[in-house]
């Protein structure tokens, strides 16, 4: 008799048929076994596993474990997340960010390029000009304008002198000098600030893949923390994920711990050693800066463009529409004196155009550096966060416990600053410390111990001594495509 074709359904369809059964039974906060989720669904438990995995993913739950080695799924936000936590929606914010700011970008650096510079100039002829109130105001505004374009043509000239290279051999000219951003980068800057560096998920992935090759094929939550620096209620959510793609397993030790073995991700054809990469508390969180720039380049800003803001106000002042300068310009040589024009509306050319400009460069620096505070707070908490984490997984790795002065310690030793308790406090029962009131009767101490690591590096430990060097092989070659 042949044997009967079992057909499995991959973990996105599975994970459709739990989410449609499941949708109005699991609530904020709901615990599933894979047995409640076959039957609600009418799947296999293999295919419910497969697709609860998935529904971790994509809603943000995470795993437990009983001390019958039994999978709990736990869905803090049930099957539906805040808006706030929606991926679509995250992803459409960045997109109308990320496209408003490269308008915003392009706007800035043609208005910074030639048109700030260009009103800083024209400004200053016409005021001169109305000055002088002669034919000599006429010759100034003329050569005002000619050397405007004369800097612009001499600048973006392939054989500028100005040029820091030739168009030769590409080599610079005369005395090599210290590389500057360009003057439209600074205003850039100035204006956006510098370029903020997102996470690169990308690279956070390939570091969890290393450090899976490094540990054997066999991580932990703990593992996955300590390279990444993702607070656990992400980092639960992204092993789901990535043992979907990777073709790993969930495991549970007897004594409640859950682990992951990727065996397929040891397969090399390379020699050598895997280096697992460093963590992520060797890095410190700096805020952005407001600008990025020297003082000497802010300084050039500043008073170039509070000039245009100055005399935008002046022509606003004034009246100073375009028809009104040349009905002024005509009239220089005059010996009877001519009254001016009538109010003419707000004068665009010279007032509201620069004005409004103007005001925005100023804008948002100004606000960056109102909550210039806020960033550098927001920095000092992440790196006491990675600091309080260094000091648990490398207390968990010893089986010991932790107390609360090495934390308040570790946290001040990164930072700089005493910690504020009930921070302190909130991320130990996030990374799921507990007091030891064994070691309280014992020895008066209060330390914190987070059972469920040390469970989960006994664990792996055991798993990683009897992991097999084959699992690395990938055979000898009998075929091989000239």
């Amino acid at each position: 008799m042949s044997a009967a074709h079992v057909h499995t359904r991959p973990s996105d369809e599975a994970a459709g048929l739990l989410e449609a059964a499941l949708k109005r039974s699991v609530r904020k906060g709901s615990k599933l076994t894979i047995a409640d989720a076959a039957t609600a669904a009418g799947i296999p438990l293999r295919e419910a596993e497969a697709g609860l995995h998935a529904l971790v993913a994509k809603y943000r739950g995470t795993l437990s474990a009983t001390d019958k080695g039994e999978l709990l799924f736990h869905f803090p936000y049930g099957l539906s997340l805040p808006l706030t936590k929606q991926p679509w929606l995250t992803r459409a914010v960045d997109r109308v960010k990320r496209a408003v700011l490269g308008v915003g970008k392009f706007v800035v650096r043609a208005w910074i390029s030639i048109v700030m510079v260009s009103y800083a100039l024209i400004f200053l002829a016409v005021g001169i000009a109305l000055a002088t109130r002669d034919e000599r105001g006429g010759v100034f505004v003329g050569a005002v304008l000619r050397v405007i374009f004369e800097a612009l043509w001499w600048t973006f000239h392939p054989f500028s002198p100005f040029a820091a290279t030739n168009v030769w051999d590409d080599r610079s000219w005369g005395k090599p000098r210290e590389k500057k951003a360009p003057f439209y980068e600074r205003v850039n800057r100035f204006v956006f600030g510098p370029e903020e560096k997102k996470p690169d998920a990308q690279e956070m992935e390939r570091r969890i893949l290393l450090q899976m090759r490094a540990r054997k094929g066999r991580v932990g939550i703990g593992d996955v923390m300590r390279v990444t620096g993702l607070p656990r209620d992400e980092a639960d959510p992204l092993m789901a994920r990535l043992m979907l793609d990777y073709q790993g397993e969930v495991k549970v030790s007897d004594d409640g711990a859950i682990f992951y073995e990727f065996p397929d991700v040891r397969r090399t054809a390379q020699a050598g050693h895997v280096v697992a990469p460093p963590p992520v508390w060797r890095e410190q969180v700096k805020a952005r800066p407001i600008t990025g720039n020297d003082g000497g380049s802010n300084w050039t800003v500043t008073l170039l463009n509070g000039f245009n803001l100055v005399m935008s106000l002046v022509a606003l002042k004034t009246n100073l529409t375009f028809d009104r300068l040349l009905h002024i310009i005509e009239h220089w040589k005059s010996i009877v004196p001519v009254a001016p024009l009538p109010y003419d509306g707000t004068p665009l050319i010279f007032g509201l155009i620069p004005f409004v400009f103007s005001a925005l460069i100023f804008a948002l620096p100004i606000y960056r550096w109102a909550t210039d505070a806020a960033r550098k707070k927001q920095a000092t908490q992440e790196n006491g966060r990675r600091a309080v984490l260094k000091t648990v997984l490398d207390a968990t790795a010893a089986g010991e416990g932790v107390t609360e002065g090495r934390l308040k310690g570790a946290w001040q030793q990164a930072t700089g600053e005493e910690p504020d308790l009930a921070t302190l406090r909130r991320q130990v029962v996030e990374l799921g410390g507990d007091i030891d009131l064994k070691e309280v009767e014992d020895t008066g101490r209060a330390p914190y111990r987070f059972r469920d690591l040390e469970a989960e590096v006994k664990a792996l430990a055991a798993e990683r001594a009897n992991a097999s060097d084959e699992e690395q092989q990938v055979g000898k070659v009998v075929f091989a495509a000239s």
